[in-house]
């Protein structure tokens, strides 16, 4: 699915006046809706059978583009129908700015925030759901009168985990990996996306090792190559120490298993592909780091399914 989404906030009823505790409006209220595209546009609309949690959206508002902000709006669940629209409706100011952030899906974790202060989501766990997890941070200042297309970009608050493999050497026949895991991976924490020093940032905490490894479905059935095959979906996982992977494979049917150590970090935002060379004592190792902003995973909130 598409790393990088675009969430466009445009206007589609009438004329609208307002201030952030008391509204008055002189003509009927214009409602603001969002329309949610892959990064370029180029993709069709996403649909509300690929939304089935939908997103959370908080909104600022200055009388001045270069203002103070205060809340306009906080924890506002918005689904899709024909358009994203908040429940309840939101509308827009006649005068003045808003800026936009927020985050999908709408179902997880417990929340404690607003859009001045910024949102703190506790209790947030991937080890059954392997949901992917996005947040978007403030934009640029949107003036109210104009109504126009606000772009809301979105990045990924996880890292994902794929994994390659590859005999090395024409000589070995026979080879298959019959199932991986991640050892002990971080799967829970509580993720903040509010000002740091004045800057807007998405930051992990309190961050724990799942219980259990963590298994991938290996879907490559074939015997391996000397040409890196992808062994099967990647893996989603909080950011945090890399742990190790344990390579269960089979040479000629005789089952082998062996631990692949890792050291570092997984970052968030980031794909890590792990490419294994199995030899017939070892199996070494080759690491890549590459950003998600053209993958597929294996679930998405905000992706259209035929997203490449």
């Amino acid at each position: 699915m598409k790393r990088l989404f675009i969430l466009a906030t445009a206007a589609i009823v009438a004329l609208a006046s307002c201030s952030k505790t008391q509204v008055v409006y002189t003509d009927a209220p214009e409602e603001i809706a969002l329309k949610a595209v892959t990064g370029a546009m180029t993709k069709a609309p996403v649909t509300a059978v690929d939304q089935e949690d939908g997103m959370v959206v908080y909104a600022s508002f200055s009388e001045e583009e270069d203002g103070t902000y205060a809340e306009y709006f906080s924890d506002i669940p918005f689904t899709y129908t024909t358009y994203w629209g908040g429940t309840p409706a939101q509308y827009w100011p006649n005068t003045g700015y808003l800026k936009f952030w927020g985050y999908a899906p709408n179902a997880f974790g417990t929340k404690n925030g607003n859009a001045e202060t910024g949102v703190t989501i506790d209790g947030i766990d991937i080890s059954s759901t392997q949901t992917d997890i996005l947040y978007s941070l403030p934009g640029d200042a949107q003036a109210c009168a104009s109504k126009l297309t606000v772009p809301m970009n979105f990045n990924h608050a996880l890292a994902q985990i794929c994994v390659e493999a590859k005999v090395s050497e024409d000589a070995m026949t026979n080879v298959k990996v019959t199932g991986l895991e991640v050892v002990k991976p971080n799967l829970t924490g509580t993720l903040t996306i509010a000002p740091v020093e004045t800057v807007w940032k998405a930051v992990w905490s309190g961050e724990s090792a799942y219980s259990s490894n963590l298994p991938m479905t290996v879907t490559h059935a074939d015997d391996l190559t000397t040409a890196a095959a992808n062994l099967g979906t990647g893996l989603l996982v909080v950011p945090g120490s890399q742990q190790d992977l344990m390579v269960p494979y089979t040479v000629s049917g005789t089952e082998t298993t062996k631990v692949v150590e890792l050291d570092g970090t997984w970052d968030m935002g980031k794909k890590y592909v792990y490419t294994l060379s199995i030899g017939l004592n070892e199996i070494t190792v080759t690491p890549s780091v590459t950003s998600w902003e053209n993958d597929v995973v294996a679930s998405g909130p905000l992706t259209p399914a035929d997203v490449i």
